[in-house]
């Protein structure tokens, strides 16, 4: 009886989410948090809703294929109904074709009024897929790769023409095919409080399996039901979610204890929690947002995690300017977000072409006000979650033109696996290869007050 009430609320959040625009995440973990469900319903929330965002252009593709009627001019209400239901169809076998044709029809019933009902016409359309053997007529995938890649994996084409210049037509392939499996639930281990194997023994007693990763000293894979704030451990301070990838950045960085940091873009503070805790909690991080909500964000992971040197504030890093310049600054900048797509499903729909100019010139200014904070014989590392050029290597290149001041300084040895050749000073973390989010970093060194 409970499932029928989780599809109801699965629908509720897609309709938020696409005729609305809230974002798929927050408003899914509103609508968790105020339905009084068993796990396993909640759970199925969770996997009809992100497979519908995630698979939304390959599920019209198909939706349109049974429907005299365009996708984009049914109702918002229909159209979640729709999507859901082609989504169990197509991608989860546990389902029953026939439980999926059912629900998706009585949930048009409860939730339409009844002179706006479409079930019929939703029951119709599925009953004509169900009874349609042949095969769907993607675009034709050697003539027309970036088209065929576009609707069958379901993102914007302007993204996957960029991946398949980026990478050929086997690795955007691959590419694709890693944005759009789950994301890992990745912890990193707080070494403030407890050591790697002593939090594998915690959350063991509490039946969560934790595998360690060899790339990172700090991280552990999670395989946990259920939600995080109910698990002791985390409750404890004794660990952070936090990909892979990101945690490479603080390492990349070489922070040292007693030394005063400053992190421009810093919220929600996973990266700034891990500087601290690579400090031993000793010296100062000055972690700055633009908007007072996200600073609180930094605040209380600081707070839940034990640490005491991080000072977080509300600060426009474009008008950035310390009385006393700093050991190392973080710019881990505002970018398109790419490389971190499988977990923000619906940024391949918010994210537009358009808007890359602006945010690398974004990126510019951040870089630009951070290059004056940093103290001669400083550090300055750079960092972004995208895979394009134009936000990272041409970025890093057109720094180093305008402030010959800076050098480019070798990456630490952690990050040997990622880098180009030994010694490098950037690096590019490619999902499909390193199974991981894509991330760019850059390191530079100021030199002498006389450059």
């Amino acid at each position: 009886m409970t499932e029928h009430f989780a599809r109801d609320i699965a629908v509720q959040v897609l309709y938020a989410v696409d005729v609305e625009g809230a974002y798929t995440n927050l408003e899914l973990d509103k609508a968790l948090f105020s339905c009084d469900l068993p796990t396993q319903d909640k759970g199925l929330i969770t996997e009809l809703v992100y497979g519908t965002v995630t698979y939304r252009d390959h599920l019209d593709f198909v939706l349109q294929n049974y429907s005299n009627k365009p996708v984009k001019k049914m109702d918002g209400l229909t159209r979640q109904i729709l999507r859901m239901a082609f989504y169990q169809l197509l991608f989860l076998d546990r389902i029953p074709a026939h439980a999926a044709v059912n629900e998706a029809v009585n949930t048009a019933k409860r939730l339409q009024n009844k002179h706006q009902r479409s079930d019929k016409f939703i029951n119709a359309i599925l009953r004509r897929y169900l009874a349609d053997e042949g095969p769907i007529q993607w675009p034709d995938r050697r003539k027309n790769t970036a088209g065929y890649f576009a609707k069958y994996y379901s993102f914007p084409q302007w993204m996957v023409d960029t991946w398949l210049k980026e990478y050929g037509k086997a690795g955007a392939e691959q590419f694709c095919q890693y944005m759009n499996a789950k994301a890992p639930l990745v912890a990193r281990v707080n070494t403030l409080r407890v050591s790697r194997e002593q939090l594998i023994d915690n959350l063991a007693k509490e039946n969560i399996s934790a595998i360690p990763l060899d790339a990172i000293p700090e991280a552990l894979v999670l395989q946990t039901p259920g939600s995080l704030r109910d698990i002791k451990a985390f409750q404890e301070g004794k660990f952070i979610i936090q990909d892979t990838s990101s945690m490479l950045v603080a390492h990349a960085l070489s922070p040292q204890a007693h030394d005063r940091i400053a992190d421009l873009c810093a919220a929600p503070g996973g990266k700034t929690t891990h500087i601290a805790a690579l400090m031993q909690d000793k010296g100062r991080v000055d972690a700055f947002d633009l908007h007072a909500h996200r600073v609180q964000l930094i605040q209380e992971n600081a707070r839940r995690l034990g640490i005491t040197c991080i000072e977080a504030s509300v600060q426009d890093g474009t008008q950035f300017l310390p009385d006393v310049p700093y050991d190392r600054v973080l710019v881990d900048a505002p970018c398109s977000g790419l490389g971190v797509l499988n977990r923000r499903p619906d940024a391949r729909w918010h994210r537009r072409r358009q808007q890359i100019p602006d945010l690398v010139a974004l990126q510019g200014q951040l870089l630009d006000r951070a290059a004056e904070a940093v103290k001669p014989g400083g550090i300055l590392l750079y960092s972004t979650c995208t895979t394009l050029r134009a936000e990272n290597e041409d970025q890093t290149e057109a720094f180093l033109a305008r402030h010959p001041e800076f050098i480019p300084e070798p990456l630490p040895k952690l990050l040997s696996p990622f880098l180009s050749e030994e010694g490098a000073s950037d690096c590019r973390i490619i999902p499909q290869r390193d199974q991981m989010d894509g991330f760019y970093l850059a390191k530079f060194r100021k030199g002498n007050e006389h450059g």
